[in-house]
């Protein structure tokens, strides 16, 4: 079974909180293990952010397959930019630009790994608690038979056991930590009441996220599965979002060195990042769409091993590709970048409500399939058939004044005299 580390955004801030607190306040326990003396260290200064610093390096980041780049590396980078903006000591720069080649160095291309698809691309794949699991039962004669998938966290602690062949009919044991089934009499037979596939599925709930898929290009009456256990497999994904806060920083970085001839010692390898984030950025380049209404977003890909699949990414990790166009935007206007980010923008504005002084937007898009609930006979997500409807926004919420023009999509009139249109779909964002 593989093994992968747990990480999230809380596990990593919960992780280190502790030990940079106490470091901050000045009572990190010294070589002997005893608190040093109280002294409070201005969490704005260089001292503080070089407590901090080491905390992070201390985590020893390699790659992102728990999640630690998008959720560590990409803070870690552009704090490294803000303490340079804040005190122009260009030793931020230098370190800022010792870790890019790090990064760089272990894209998925770099490191000779791939996603789920067997691509090996510009990115960073991650698994774990971000990805689906799934175990394999090949046939007797070892063709494809049936997948059982777990599309939820601590994927790779699910089993899934055969046992009791007679048959084309076994019983089928499902464990995981939040979830242990049996399903009995299952059958490889798609005509039979108690075909496996529709069993497993007929399972699927918000906590108990088994599905199952069938391999077998048809049916044959002396097809069988042999009894076995089997540990499930994380299956590795890139996300947009994970690529996004990774590349942002680099970006920022390229937008300040090439934007002054201040940088010039800088600007060749500020030309090869600049490089890696218009590669980052293309492969996810057809994660995104622009609908009838001109509303722009990215999306999942469907049957891709994630648990929603199939659906529209909300706003925060769209987002986060999002700021990536905003930086190329202002190093380079073009037209493409300029549609998806007015497009964005105009799906930002139909979620965004005032509330006394208050400005909130829920976290899925309201007009989005994942916000309203789907039923499994719209067939939008193979990894999760149906969901119920999402709360309902808040009935004394208005739409705020100022958003109320469709000029609120328009990109800054200081950067294009381009007007807000209904938007289309851009193919390369380098025309």
């Amino acid at each position: 079974m593989m093994s992968l580390p747990t990480l999230s955004r809380r596990s990593l801030m919960v992780g280190g909180s502790s030990t940079l607190a106490l470091a901050l306040l000045g009572r990190a326990p010294n070589a002997l293990g005893a608190p040093a003396p109280a002294t409070m260290l201005d969490y704005t200064s260089p001292e503080a952010f070089a407590v901090a610093e080491q905390a992070y390096l201390d985590l020893g980041a390699q790659h992102n397959e728990a999640g630690l780049y998008a959720w560590g590396e990409s803070y870690y980078l552009l704090g490294l930019l803000l303490m340079y903006e804040r005190y122009e000591d260009e030793a931020y720069l230098d370190t800022f630009e010792e870790r890019a080649r790090h990064v760089l160095a272990s894209t998925d291309a770099a490191r000779g790994v791939t996603d789920y698809r067997g691509v090996s691309g510009p990115g960073w794949r991650a698994a774990g608690n971000y990805t689906a699991g799934h175990a394999e039962f090949a046939l007797s004669d070892e063709s494809p038979g049936i997948q059982i998938r777990w599309a939820g966290v601590r994927s790779a602690e699910a089993r899934a056991t055969v046992t009791n062949v007679a048959g084309e009919h076994f019983d089928l044991e499902l464990t995981h930590p939040s979830s242990a089934e049996t399903l009995t009499g299952v059958s490889l037979d798609p005509a039979s009441p108690d075909y496996v596939v529709d069993a497993v599925h007929a399972l699927f709930n918000g906590t108990r996220r088994w599905t199952a898929l069938d391999h077998r290009e048809s049916h044959d009456a002396s097809d069988r599965v042999a009894a076995s256990a089997i540990d499930f497999e994380p299956q590795f994904y890139v996300f947009s979002v994970h690529t996004g806060m990774v590349v942002r920083p680099l970006a920022r970085y390229v937008r300040t060195v090439l934007g002054s001839p201040r940088y010039a010692r800088r600007q060749a390898f500020a030309a090869r990042v600049r490089r890696a984030v218009q590669e980052a950025v293309d492969f996810h380049w057809d994660e995104f769409a622009i609908d009838e209404h001109g509303r722009g977003d990215f999306w999942w890909a469907r049957n891709a091993p994630i648990p929603w699949d199939g659906l529209m990414q909300p706003y925060n990790q769209g987002h986060a590709m999002g700021a990536v166009y905003a930086e190329l935007f202002h190093l380079t206007p073009t037209a493409p970048l300029r549609r998806r980010l007015e497009a964005m923008m105009r799906s930002f504005r139909a979620g965004v409500e005032s509330d006394g002084d208050a400005i909130i937007w829920p976290y899925w898009q309201p007009y989005g399939a994942k916000y309203r609930g789907y039923t499994v006979e719209e067939d939008l997500s193979t990894y999760t058939p149906g969901t119920p409807e999402s709360p309902s926004p808040r009935t004394s919420a208005t739409p705020p004044s100022r958003w109320s023009s469709s000029r609120a999509c328009t990109m800054p009139a200081s950067r294009t005299s381009v007007t807000c249109g209904n938007g289309s779909r851009g193919r390369s964002p380098r025309t």
